[in-house]
């Protein structure tokens, strides 16, 4: 055999070396592929249902916040309304009811006066005033 021969022999062999090297590791990327699509399969048998849960129970939840929405806006009118006819009530009937029972009260008051009779828990009638005097912090500025 010459050196020629010898050398087509040697690459031969390495390419045979070559091949079975790359046919292990075709085989060992096959079973990694078969077991990463067994755990894919696992995993969208598992997900799926749990998904397809959480969807019902988002549109379930959307509902409800719905619903809640409009009872919230139920609510601030029923506020709205009863405060605009609470504030309504106390402007229409507040002022004269107030001015009327001020004025039955300082009849009532000098009413008692005039006939001296004590008033609900008094023994003897209040004295009358001989004279009021007012005194004010305020001094008065002369212009």
């Amino acid at each position: 055999m010459s050196g020629g021969e010898w050398a087509v022999a040697v690459l031969g062999g390495v390419a045979a070396v070559l091949v079975v090297l790359l046919l292990v590791a075709l085989r060992s990327l096959t079973r990694a592929a078969r077991a990463l699509h067994g755990a894919a399969q696992a995993i969208q048998r598992e997900t799926v249902p749990l998904v397809l849960d959480l969807r019902d129970q988002v549109q379930a939840t959307t509902g409800s916040v719905e619903r809640m929405g409009l009872l919230i806006e139920a609510a601030e009118s029923v506020a709205s309304t009863a405060d605009s006819a609470s504030r309504l009530a106390y402007t229409a009937l507040g002022s004269p009811v107030v001015k009327s029972m001020a004025f039955g009260t300082g009849v009532a008051r000098g009413f008692r006066r005039l006939t001296a009779r004590p008033a609900e828990g008094d023994t003897e009638p209040p004295p009358l005033p001989a004279q009021v005097s007012v005194t004010s912090k305020r001094r008065r500025k002369d212009v």
